[in-house]
């Protein structure tokens, strides 16, 4: 008899479980709705990004409603130029507004270790700082039960446990770097390549926990915060240390934006803040921006 997979454990609730069609979430369902104490809601997103994602779609809700589960949907029409920030940003927006519409507890993700190792090494190429390493976590509101989970786990669970699932076609293409990072850089490293990469990253999130909460404290006692900017003291922050300096405004952007940005534009961000005349604007974004005072920085919708 197959064993059951190590998967943490979930509260008792109503939860937006997020399913693909994928072995992943096919798996993950699969084993959660048989849990008398969890109310499951299925959430698909169809990017529109592959002439055929339809049947991921029917294939998915003619499961969901076989096992008497609640199924929502909504279609994305992002074409096949679309690339993977822009996907994710639409299907997250989805989710958040189907986890509102229920009241539920939170959203339910079927990522695993692969996914885990991927984004960590994705975000070391893209330069993105300490909180790169341990970006794939669960929080308050996103639990993501199957962290310590190998792809290669959930393969043969399915296969032992008889679960059908559907494969996307654009996971073996390499035009995107998720699927670069997947079949030409985490494929050919070895076992103990794999668990030392496991530790490191399990290291920098206890330094991250520990750092986040100096921070924290620094803006609690310097910063003035509203729904759509906060407003730092210019002089206090130019006169930290450089690195204490990123790390407050890195700070600063995630609470707003939910994302930090790359070291290089971060550098830039705060040789403004040095070196900028009063009321001059610094672009974070597309939709965030800095704009100085005197004393002060305002970090702000634009």
């Amino acid at each position: 008899m197959k064993r059951e997979l190590p998967i943490l454990t979930i509260a008792p609730g109503r939860y937006i479980i997020a399913v693909s069609g994928g072995v992943d979430s096919m798996v993950l369902f699969t084993i959660l709705r048989k849990r008398e104490d969890i109310e499951l809601i299925v959430a698909h997103f169809d990017h529109g990004m592959r002439d055929d994602s339809q049947q991921d779609r029917k294939f998915v809700q003619r499961y969901a409603m076989s096992h008497n589960t609640i199924f929502e949907y909504a279609e994305g029409h992002l074409g096949s130029s679309a690339n993977e920030q822009t996907a994710r940003k639409a299907r997250y927006i989805f989710l958040r507004h189907i986890c509102k519409k229920y009241n539920a507890n939170g959203i339910i993700f079927a990522h695993h270790q692969d996914d885990l190792l991927e984004t960590a090494l994705i975000n070391l190429l893209r330069g993105t700082g300490r909180h790169g390493l341990n970006a794939l976590r669960s929080h308050k509101k996103i639990i993501r039960p199957m962290l310590g989970v190998t792809k290669a786990e959930i393969i043969a669970y399915a296969q032992a446990q008889h679960i059908a699932w559907h494969e996307d076609p654009t996971n073996r293409t390499q035009l995107y770097l998720r699927n670069y990072v997947r079949h030409t850089i985490l494929a050919t490293i070895t076992i103990e390549q794999r668990d030392t990469l496991l530790k490191i990253i399990v290291r920098q999130s206890i330094f991250n926990e520990k750092i986040d909460t100096a921070i924290a404290a620094w803006l609690s006692s310097h910063a003035q915060q509203t729904n759509k900017a906060i407003t730092l003291p210019r002089y206090q922050l130019i006169m930290v240390p450089p690195v204490v300096a990123l790390e407050i405004l890195q700070s600063v952007i995630k609470q707003l934006t939910g994302n930090t940005i790359v070291r290089p534009l971060a550098d830039k961000a705060l040789l403004f803040i040095k070196t900028a005349q009063p009321h001059k604007r610094f672009l974070l974004g597309d939709e965030w921006q800095m704009r100085l005072k005197r004393q002060e920085v305002i970090v702000e919708g634009r």
